[in-house]
């Protein structure tokens, strides 16, 4: 939590857990508002860092459902989520070109489709630009063709009315419904915070945390199934070994310890990030005690 708290007043998402449920579509809510300042968003944390948050909370929407299956007959069914995705804050040309905002949305997406696939049961895309065909082009970087089947596009609150009952939608969005727990506003979403400078990450902290200057860096080009090790001598008493990295390709990370692995890290980049010249690089800082 010590790394994803500073970034999280920069994120609008549901913060409503279980409080909207339907029976009948056997569903909860979930309300998201895109990045209004993409350009800053992915100068604020580590790309490592934002995944790891991702990660986390599909885990928590996750026991939400699982939850919910425990108390309810079998024969309904699995427990899915409902997602409203409020396009209005969105300048779709900040999404034509390649970029690393582009690249850190499909990190997300792949995430959240290879290890929570069945979540959604349909996503709502309120408040699109005009410019519909640019929509699905810029859908079809991040979803697969599953979860593109059940993408629906709203240009108003009238045909939004046509898919989901009045009581189960945010007022905002032409519904009854009005949050009134804290930390969402109304619709349920967390308030984003206006990003500055002053926000923007700043790396290695991990080294000025211990005291430690960090060493001069050095380039090492690696080969396809090429091996690069570095030997270190540490003492026997307990020992802090830092270290940062920035890879542009999938790289396997290890330690070992007289020839036993004590800890192992896997950096992937899948093929369709690979093309991107503003996202050829990522950085990770780390720290391993013994």
């Amino acid at each position: 939590m010590e790394k994803i708290a500073p970034f999280l007043p920069f994120i609008a998402s549901s913060r409503l857990q279980d409080r909207q449920f339907s029976e009948e579509l056997n569903a909860f809510l979930f309300v998201e508002r895109a990045w209004s300042q993409p350009k800053e968003f992915i100068k604020v944390f580590k790309t490592s860092d934002y995944l790891l948050h991702c990660f986390g909370y599909s885990e928590v929407l996750l026991q939400l459902i699982l939850n919910r299956e425990k108390k309810q007959d079998p024969s309904k069914g699995p427990v899915q989520f409902i997602v409203l995705f409020d396009l209005q804050t969105v300048n779709i040309m900040d999404y034509v070109t390649p970029s690393g905002y582009l690249k850190l949305w499909q990190l997300r997406s792949a995430l959240w489709q290879d290890w929570f696939p069945e979540m959604c049961s349909a996503i709502y895309l309120l408040h699109p630009p005009r410019i519909i065909s640019l929509v699905w082009s810029i859908a079809k970087l991040f979803l697969s063709e599953e979860n593109l089947k059940r993408i629906v596009i709203c240009h108003s609150e009238k045909e939004l009315s046509k898919h989901l009952p009045k009581w189960f939608v945010p007022k905002e969005y032409g519904g009854d419904f009005v949050n009134q727990i804290p930390p969402g506003d109304e619709s349920g979403v967390s308030i984003r915070r206006k990003i500055t400078s002053a926000d923007y990450y700043k790396p290695h902290l991990h080294y000025k945390k211990y005291g430690i200057e960090r060493p001069k860096p050095s380039k090492k080009d690696i080969g396809p199934g090429e091996k690069f090790i570095i030997p270190l001598h540490v003492g026997n008493d307990k020992n802090l070994l830092l270290w940062d990295l920035t890879v542009s390709g999938e790289v396997e990370f290890c330690i070992y310890k007289e020839k036993v692995r004590i800890c192992r890290f896997s950096f992937k980049l899948k093929d369709a990030f690979r093309t991107n010249p503003n996202y050829s690089t990522r950085n990770y800082d780390l720290l391993r005690t013994n």
